[in-house]
Formats: structure tokens, C-alpha cells, sequence
């Protein structure tokens, strides 16, 4: 695996595991209609950071379990698309409420990041999140070492960066017209996406198994 495959799949991870809005990216859409665009983005920045901590500590696992994977691929594969499957349809029954809350919340940019990012570590369940999209993108056929580590969490970050940058200028650029649907129709068709690769990795690896 490449030096660039492998940063284009760690961005593709940072993603995948950033687009399900939940209670976290809630708050990061109400953060920017309540106040302003850096309030969110920052916000947003605290939950990537800590997406950031459970992505290295899964590659982590990864690497020490990497003799037992070219051995096991096909049920490796088979768990991580289960575990991708369930998160997408947990994200296909999310509910969202009301954005607009407290219009005159006033804190500082320090605030918003550490309040996400506090909130975000306290979910470690979500360390399974990565170690589905690791499973499901192959990461176990690169070579483990601390340069290709830093590639792919470099790959991860821009990935989660890039996602909150974009949904936070897109709410703060249609403030006006932001609603609870929107989230509702992203969350659906992050589900519908997620759900269906974990699906094809499941049925993809119980072929390969019989082949």
C-alpha cells in the first residue's frame, strides 16, 4: 500500500466516522446558528480530535494483532462490516431536535473545543467505529510502522477536519433557512451509505470464504 493510498484512506475514515450527526454534531449546528461560524468549526475541531485519540488507539490494535489478519481476513472483514451495518442503522434511528436553543449562549472558543471534545472521549465505544472502517478499508495490508501510522492518522484528521469545516460553513452560510431536516435528510443518507458498504463487506467476505 502506497504512501498516498494510505493518507487517502485515512481520510476517507475521518469521514466516514465524522458525517453521522449525533447529539455532538448537533450541538457543533447549534453552536454555529446561535453564535457564529468559528463557534461551531471549533466545536467541530474538539470532536475531530478526539475521534483523532480513538483512531490511534485503534490502528494501534491493529498493529498488534497484524499476524493474526492475513489469516483471519475474511472474518475480520466480516466483523468490521457488521459493526459499519449496525452504526449505520443506529444513524438511519437517530431523532433530531430542535436546533435553535440558547441564542445568546455566549462562552469562549476554548470552551467549545474542550466542552466537544470532553463530551466526545466519553463515548470510547466509538473506538469500534474505527476499527470497522480499518477493517473495511484493507488497513491491515500496509506496512506497520510509525511513518505510515502518522500518515493515516494525518489522513484521519483532515478527513474529520474537513468535514466539520464544510458543514459548519454550509449552516452558517444558509443560517436562515437551516433546519432540523436538513441534519435528518444528511443523517439518512449517511445511514443508507454507511449500512450498505457494511453489508457489501459482510457479504463480500463470506464469499471470499467459500471461494
Amino acid at each position: 500500500m502506497g504512501y498516498v493510498e494510505i493518507i487517502i484512506k485515512g481520510i476517507i475514515i475521518g469521514l466516514m466516522a465524522s458525517m453521522p450527526l449525533g447529539p455532538i454534531g448537533v450541538m457543533c449546528v447549534q453552536r454555529t446558528l446561535n453564535n457564529k461560524f468559528l463557534s461551531g468549526f471549533v466545536s467541530g475541531c474538539g470532536a475531530a480530535t478526539a475521534d483523532l485519540l480513538f483512531a490511534t488507539i485503534a490502528l494501534f490494535f491493529f498493529s498488534i494483532i497484524d499476524p493474526y489478519l492475513s489469516k483471519n481476513i475474511e472474518l475480520f472483514k466480516f466483523i468490521g462490516g457488521a459493526i459499519i451495518a449496525v452504526v449505520g442503522v443506529s444513524i438511519l434511528l437517530k431523532k433530531i431536535k430542535n436546533l435553535r436553543q440558547n441564542r445568546n449562549s455566549k462562552r469562549g472558543l476554548l470552551k467549545d473545543y474542550f466542552s466537544i471534545f470532553g463530551l466526545t472521549v466519553t463515548n470510547p465505544a466509538y473506538i469500534l467505529v474505527f476499527l470497522g472502517l480499518f477493517s473495511y478499508l484493507k488497513v491491515g495490508e500496509m506496512q506497520f510502522t510509525l511513518f505510515t501510522h502518522i500518515l493515516m492518522l494525518t489522513g484521519v484528521l483532515i478527513g474529520a477536519l474537513s468535514w466539520w469545516f464544510f458543514l459548519t460553513s454550509m449552516v452558517n452560510l444558509l443560517r436562515k433557512r437551516f433546519t432540523a431536516k436538513h441534519i435528518f435528510y444528511i443523517n439518512k443518507t449517511a445511514g443508507v451509505v454507511i449500512l450498505s458498504l457494511g453489508l457489501i463487506a459482510m457479504i463480500s467476505s463470506v464469499v471470499d470464504y467459500f471461494i
